[in-house]
């Protein structure tokens, strides 16, 4: 049986002694001479595999003893070391990618969200993969669902509309905003619903109990051909499951999911034509 461990290799003596592994054989390093020096010791059933000359071609400092061999601590540390990369690198290809949101998250949209972290004195968080597939694709407003509760009268002028979400956009009314960043706060319906937060008057119960991951949708990029005065565009939205509640005029409106989604390169933010 061979063990590597950095730029050793260890063997298992003739005597069938067995290895129980790296962990093992970490604790089997014991201090030597002082601070600066280590042994690795091997309990009679390890050996190095390497002569006394093969380890001098290594260029590692030394001491021969009745355990073993003693050696620099660096040797030790090179062993650590590469027991830590191995680790690091395990741990980051378990890291999950990063969404959208959480790389457009930028000076732009974080300037939109501020108004929105000041009226409700809560935090917002940019949406991951997970918040961005689920809005992904095209949508028809179907249904007026609720209201906020200070209006006497409700919009429903937006029932039949058309709103468009794709990685490099939303579009709505037929205007693209460029690299999208959706915050998400999430909390019940209730939360969500009462005097301190929307405000909402809900046309029946079919959200009671339910959690709900309320949306502030801006953009990282200015749509370049449009005016001043209709920049920092921003929708509301709220997910209940795998609904979609968009809110409108202080009216809210469920949307239904009619078709996926996928734009190709063709599709850009195009430049203002010069007068």
């Amino acid at each position: 049986m061979i063990l590597r461990i950095g730029a050793f290799i260890l063997s298992r003596n003739d005597n069938g002694g067995k290895t129980n592994g790296l962990l093992q054989s970490i604790r089997n390093f014991q201090g030597s001479r002082g601070s600066n020096e280590l042994n690795l010791f091997f309990s009679g059933r390890y050996k190095y595999y390497h002569s006394e000359d093969e380890v001098k071609k290594l260029g590692i400092d030394y001491i021969k003893n009745e355990g073993g061999i003693s050696v620099k601590n660096r040797v030790f540390y090179a062993v650590i070391s590469f027991i830590l990369m191995g680790g690091i690198i395990a741990q980051q290809a378990e890291l999950p990618a990063k969404s959208n949101s959480q790389k457009w998250d930028s000076g732009t949209s974080r300037e939109i969200l501020s108004e929105y972290e000041t009226k409700y004195q809560c935090s917002f968080e940019a949406a991951d993969k997970e918040v961005e597939e689920k809005l992904y694709g095209i949508w028809q407003v179907k249904e007026l669902v609720g209201w906020t509760s200070s209006n006497e009268i409700s919009f429903d002028g937006g029932i039949g509309g058309i709103v468009i979400f794709c990685e490099e956009a939303w579009i709505d009314d037929g205007t693209p905003w460029f690299k999208p960043v959706y915050y998400c706060h999430r909390a019940d319906v209730e939360e969500l619903s009462g005097e301190d937060f929307l405000n909402i008057s809900w046309s029946d119960d079919r959200y009671s109990g339910q959690e709900g991951i309320y949306i502030i949708a801006t953009y990282s990029e200015e749509n370049r051909v449009m005016e001043d005065k209709y920049l920092k565009p921003r929708l509301r939205l709220i997910i209940f499951g795998d609904t979609l509640v968009m809110e409108m005029n202080e009216s809210y409106f469920e949307l239904e999911k009619i078709a996926d989604i996928h734009m190709n390169d063709k599709f850009t933010n195009v430049e203002k034509p010069e007068n």
